[in-house]
């Protein structure tokens, strides 16, 4: 099972927990009545409730963007693409140039920079992608671009970003994409 299924089926497995457990006793409280020991699931007078908001389950990235990896810095028509691409997604939250989002990139519910001074080359590849891909959700909102972006288009921003990394950095990236591809 690759990588991208295996967060799939995650994913799936979790929406569906909480799915469950939103509608775990619809029976219950829908034959309430007055002589019911049930207590009403309604909240209390004054009180907020907070809604739920569905997002749709992301499809699973095409089996062979696999093929691509570890993914190699771009030149000529590609470099040009990756960057009008990179301008047109990414740079509005992390910089024209991989800075990051200022004052302090580095900082809570900051977009974090894609040079060497960031994070993005800690990861291997296939990480990378399914960020892109799914999105994060952790300290900010970064949207999935599933819907946006093909995965061609991904690729191209990746292997865009890869040159901003000095030899070291880029050598520490594909060792660990390399590892990953073996799990």
């Amino acid at each position: 099972m690759t990588i991208f299924q295996r967060f799939s089926a995650a994913l799936l497995l979790l929406f569906l927990g909480f799915f469950l457990a939103a509608c775990g006793n619809k029976s219950e409280s829908n034959n309430n009545n007055e002589n019911s020991s049930i207590p009403s699931q309604n909240p209390p007078p004054g009180m907020m409730t907070i809604p739920t908001v569905e997002r749709p389950v992301a499809p699973t990235p095409p089996d062979n963007v696999l093929s691509f990896f570890p993914i190699q810095q771009t030149s000529g028509d590609d470099f040009t693409r990756g960057k009008d691409l990179y301008e047109a997604n990414c740079a509005s939250c992390h910089g024209l140039n991989g800075e990051g989002q200022l004052p302090d990139p580095l900082g809570p519910n900051m977009a974090p920079p894609h040079n060497n001074d960031g994070h993005t080359w800690h990861h291997p590849d296939q990480v990378n992608f399914e960020t892109v891909w799914y999105g994060r959700n952790i300290a900010g909102d970064m949207p999935a671009f599933y819907g946006k972006l093909n995965s061609e288009e991904i690729l191209l921003i990746l292997a865009y970003i890869k040159t901003w990394w000095n030899e070291e950095n880029l050598n520490i990236q594909l060792d660990r994409t390399r590892t990953a591809g073996l799990q």
